[in-house]
C-alpha cells in the first residue's frame, strides 16, 4: 500500500507526491491483493484520517472517524491485513497501529524539499 500525494516523490520505487496538504493524500493501491475499500467502510474513513493520526488506537480512530468502536477496530484490522497499518503495541487490548509508509512518504518528501536549492 502507497499513499501517495499528487506529485512527484518516489517512494519505493513508485511515484507518488503532492502539495504537501494532508487532505491530498489518497491510497493508490489497498492491499497487496488489490482492490480499494467501500467508500463508506470503517477502513476507507480510517484512511481519510490517516496523516492526522498516523499512530493510533481503535480509541482514536472511534472519535475521528465517529465510529462505534468494534467498527473502528474492525477497519484498522482490515487495514493491518492488508498491509496499510502495522500493529505496534503487544497483546490484544488497547492495541496501537502505525502508518508506516506514510512516514515514509513523508521523510521522503521533507528529503526532497530540503535538496532544492531555494
Amino acid at each position: 500500500m502507497v499513499l501517495g500525494i499528487r506529485r512527484g516523490v518516489s517512494v519505493r520505487g513508485r511515484v507518488v507526491g503532492g502539495p504537501g496538504r494532508a487532505s491530498g493524500l489518497a491510497p493508490v493501491g489497498l492491499a497487496r491483493g488489490g482492490g480499494r475499500p467501500r467508500r463508506d467502510s470503517a477502513a476507507a474513513r480510517i484512511i481519510s484520517v490517516l496523516p492526522a493520526h498516523p499512530i493510533a488506537s481503535a480509541a482514536t480512530i472511534r472519535g475521528a472517524i465517529g465510529a462505534r468502536h468494534q467498527r473502528a477496530l474492525e477497519g484498522l484490522k482490515v487495514l493491518a491485513d492488508a498491509g496499510v497499518l502495522r500493529q505496534i503495541s503487544a497483546g490484544t487490548y488497547d492495541r496501537q497501529y502505525a502508518a508506516d509508509e506514510l512516514f515514509e512518504l513523508i521523510e521522503t518528501y521533507e528529503a526532497t524539499e530540503a535538496d532544492r536549492p531555494r
